[in-house]
């Protein structure tokens, strides 16, 4: 439900062990809504919270093509 409210699309969370790291994948417009979910949630007083975004492959190519070649 919180997810919904701050725009996240969970993909997946997975836990690894007992350890208290969690692996989740999400989908946002933005960063800052993710890091939000991480407070809000409280997931952050009790597991390693680490936040990388990334790109699709897609937009990454697309980026890449954009780059002139160094060599």
């Amino acid at each position: 439900q919180l997810a919904e409210q701050l725009g996240l699309d969970i993909i997946t969370m997975r836990a690894f062990g007992p350890d208290h790291i969690l692996l989740a994948v999400v989908e946002a417009d933005d960063i800052e809504s993710v890091r939000e979910f991480m407070f809000q949630s409280r997931l952050i007083q009790w597991n390693t919270t680490k936040i990388y975004p990334t790109y699709s492959m897609e937009e990454a190519l697309a980026k890449a093509d954009e780059m002139e070649p160094i060599f």
